[in-house]
């Protein structure tokens, strides 16, 4: 890495420590969570980074979570045409490459 960068990197540091901002940090003292990074290829990584850190998130993953909140809904109170559109989703997801 650059000497640049280190120093650019190492002032940031320093300013979000010194104003407290770290303070409050729910991630402080805990491990990085690295192995999904790892375990995509090497040429995606960045682009995956890129999509993630811009709130992009897939179609399927889109599908999934609507299927998942309905399908809560429907333990508390079952609703025909709430199980209609639970089908028409997951017949979507099965659609969706």
């Amino acid at each position: 890495m650059s000497l640049y960068v280190e120093d650019y990197i190492s002032r940031q540091v320093k300013k979000i420590t010194e104003s407290g901002e770290m303070e409050n940090n729910p991630h402080q003292g805990k491990r990085l969570e690295l192995d999904s990074y790892f375990r995509s290829p090497a040429e995606n990584r960045a682009i995956n980074r890129f999509l993630s850190d811009t709130g992009f998130v897939p179609q399927k993953i889109q599908i999934l979570a609507e299927i998942k909140m309905l399908e809560s809904q429907q333990e508390q109170e079952y609703n025909l045409d709430t199980q209609l559109k639970i089908n028409a989703l997951r017949l979507k997801y099965d659609m969706t490459k």
